[in-house]
């Protein structure tokens, strides 16, 4: 297998994502409470992303408090579970030089720095989202694109999480790419937390899922692009491929599912038929790799001000 051919790329695509545990102010696990996500490298700074509703608990398109202006316990550190990388030793043969994978490790972030005004969130994200006074009021702003870049260098030095250089995308990654309907899409994630609620290993394994591209962006919301089913829960966050023009390319970042609107449904049409009408007509939505680029763009922009 040559590499950086695209059946190269497409085999080590499982290793450039990891596991998103969320934990409480103890560090005890919250149940359903898990994602996906990966590094990008923008500079000399590398940064972990994934949704902003995977570390806040929100949808950002439908923001409920219950009861109203109050806040559940929040998601305050992550445990993130990635592949050990490093360097083939001397002497394999040139096809095989790059670098070798085995097993698990963890790391853990705390998602909130301390300040006299109460603690603050550390992630990176765009505030252009409709305001809300209940979370403004601890230090969170809802978001137009739900994607936030958490700097792990400011957190511990990368070569202690042994990241490999292959498990990094770079910021040129994150360009426009011109693909039209039809176009095949491979999401790499942990669906249901996989590899801790499945695995009796207890050692998350990313799985792959083929979607094709259905839309260009949502008629309700042009942040969003549409694929033509979702993908499982836990899978929030992870990238999103594509094959454009013989190319395995980073296409976005996975984000979550949009289901029917069954209104015109009797209600007890409507009991009965539910699941199965949403597993056969709903599709999954993600942000473009060009739209992640532009807010990257913006937020070193904003942060480096």
């Amino acid at each position: 297998m040559q590499i950086g051919s695209p059946r190269y790329k497409r085999s080590i695509a499982g290793h450039q994502v990891v596991h998103i545990q969320c934990l409480d102010r103890d560090q005890n696990e919250i149940d359903g409470a898990y994602g996906t996500g990966f590094f990008i490298k923008q500079g000399q700074t590398v940064f972990l992303c994934t949704c902003w509703h995977v570390v806040t608990g929100y949808d950002p398109l439908d923001v409920k408090i219950q009861p109203p202006g109050k806040i559940p316990p929040r998601r305050e550190f992550l445990k993130v579970t990635l592949r050990k990388t490093e360097p083939l030793p001397p002497g394999f043969p040139p096809h095989l030089a790059g670098e070798i994978s085995y097993g698990n490790h963890s790391f853990y972030v705390n998602l909130y720095s301390e300040s006299e005004d109460g603690p603050l969130p550390i992630w990176q994200q765009d505030q252009e989202g409709p305001p809300n006074g209940s979370l403004e009021n601890v230090g969170i702003y809802v978001p137009a694109v739900d994607f936030v870049l958490i700097p792990i260098d400011s957190i511990l030095r990368v070569q202690d999480i042994m990241l490999g250089k292959e498990q990094c995308f770079q910021s040129e990654d994150l360009i426009f790419r011109k693909m039209i309907q039809g176009d095949k899409l491979m999401t790499v994630g942990f669906p249901f937390g996989y590899g801790s609620a499945l695995n009796t290993s207890n050692s998350p394994t990313p799985i792959m899922v083929t979607r094709h591209l259905a839309s260009e962006h949502s008629e309700s919301d042009r942040m969003y692009a549409l694929m033509d089913g979702p993908c499982s829960e836990g899978m929030s966050g992870s990238p999103v491929f594509a094959e454009v023009e013989g190319e395995f390319v980073f296409g976005g970042i996975y984000t979550g599912t949009i289901l029917p609107d069954f209104g015109s449904l009797g209600e007890a049409r409507l009991r009965k038929e539910q699941v199965l009408l949403r597993k056969l007509t709903a599709l999954g939505r993600f942000h473009s790799s060009g739209l992640l680029g532009s807010v990257m763009t913006y937020l070193d922009e904003k942060y480096a001000s």
